[in-house]
């Protein structure tokens, strides 16, 4: 999924099983399991406490919670780790937190996936 798909998600059901998959790597249908077990839901684009759990997750977070900056600017929610890496922006800040998961979590992918190399170059 590019960084521009992922500024296209909305909150909703849709984005937050996205969040258990790839993000907490739960299996994919998690979220139905555990909202009918009543343990918990998956509301992590929509609710700030599960949102928040995302962001230690994913390791935006930590003990002393400087790896990461959220902030507001008039109706627009902001997110990015200290070095600019994981930009997100929404209406929530929920939303912005899942989208910055989202990102990190590929630019992670990126990172780990051998670049095969050019022909030209073997």
């Amino acid at each position: 999924m590019t960084e521009e798909q992922i500024d296209q998600l909305e909150a909703g059901s849709e984005l937050d099983a996205l969040v258990a998959e790839k993000v907490l790597n739960l299996a994919p249908d998690v979220c139905g399991a555990i909202a009918l077990n009543a343990v918990d839901s998956c509301t992590y684009s929509t609710d700030i406490a599960a949102a928040w759990q995302v962001l230690e997750k994913v390791g935006l977070l930590d003990g002393d919670k400087e790896n990461c900056m959220l902030w507001r600017d008039d109706d627009t929610w902001i997110i990015g780790d200290v070095n600019f890496m994981c930009i997100a922006s929404a209406t929530s800040a929920q939303l912005a937190i899942c989208r910055a998961a989202l990102k990190a979590v590929n630019a992670d992918d990126q990172q780990r996936t051998p670049k095969r190399p050019e022909p030209n170059e073997q």
